[in-house]
């Protein structure tokens, strides 16, 4: 039976889907410019990836926002400095009473190939 196909165990497969808060489609943004409306405040979430064959948990960063009067949920990691899309939305949070929810930015997407750099004005 060395050639058998592995399948699937649903009911195990079902266990480890995680409760998480249906969000709208992520956004991938392409270099360019773009009118975005935060719909809400910065929201941690964790989720599990496989390295090898252990499962370790990660944090991300996600904001709700409005693009083009599109709904998308913008994901990313906690940024450690201030120039991180993450950084710079919190100095915007601070500069707007400690909130995100109905502010207008301008976010400046560039790219190398590989990488998206992302600047909040």
């Amino acid at each position: 039976m060395e050639n058998e196909k592995k399948v699937i165990n649903y009911e195990e497969e079902a266990k480890k889907l995680q409760d998480r808060e249906e969000l709208p489609p992520y956004w991938k943004p392409t270099p360019g410019k773009y009118d975005v409306l935060s719909l809400g405040e910065l929201t941690p979430f964790t989720w599990k990836k496989k390295v090898g064959e252990e499962e370790v948990e990660e944090e991300s960063i996600s904001l709700v926002v409005e693009i083009a009067k599109e709904k998308y949920s913008w994901t990313m990691g906690r940024g450690l400095t201030k120039a991180s899309a993450f950084g710079q939305l919190v100095e915007l949070a601070k500069d707007n009473n400690n909130k995100l929810d109905g502010i207008k930015f301008v976010v400046v997407v560039k790219s190398d190939g590989k990488k998206n750099d992302y600047t909040i004005v």
